[in-house]
């Protein structure tokens, strides 16, 4: 997909993956995350791009944030991350340069955000 990345990209993606007509809510909807084409390459340089079907107003929508994400996809050799489905008890991802699963997250649910920030050596 020739798109110049970040927000084309997202778009281009969700008009594959995504339906613009169905429910936010199904577990075919899909969360996409891009990253820009100078991710990484130019100081601080480090943005994601999140799309997905909005459950708030049902359109389309896309947010921006900055942070290690960006940074990770980039190291992954990887331009976007389209996540569908529906796991069938809460999971997280690992995503780096070496590793790219999902990990139960059942010993995590029902914590605060506090709680739940890698490392994770206080559980």
């Amino acid at each position: 997909m020739e798109k110049i990345g970040g927000s084309g990209l997202v778009t281009a993606l969700y008009r594959e993956y995504g339906s613009y007509n169905g429910d936010p809510f199904a577990p075919d909807q899909p969360l996409i995350f891009t990253i820009g084409p100078l991710t990484g390459l130019f100081p601080l340089m480090s943005k994601v791009v999140l799309g997905f079907k909005s459950p708030y107003s049902g359109h389309y929508a896309e947010t921006h944030a900055g942070g290690r994400l960006a940074l990770a996809l980039r190291y992954a050799n990887l331009d976007a991350v389209v996540i569908r489905e529906q796991a069938s008890h809460p999971v997280y991802l690992v995503l780096g340069a070496r590793e790219f699963v999902c990990r139960d997250a059942r010993h995590l649910w029902g914590m605060d955000t506090t709680m739940t920030t890698p490392p994770f050596n206080h559980l």
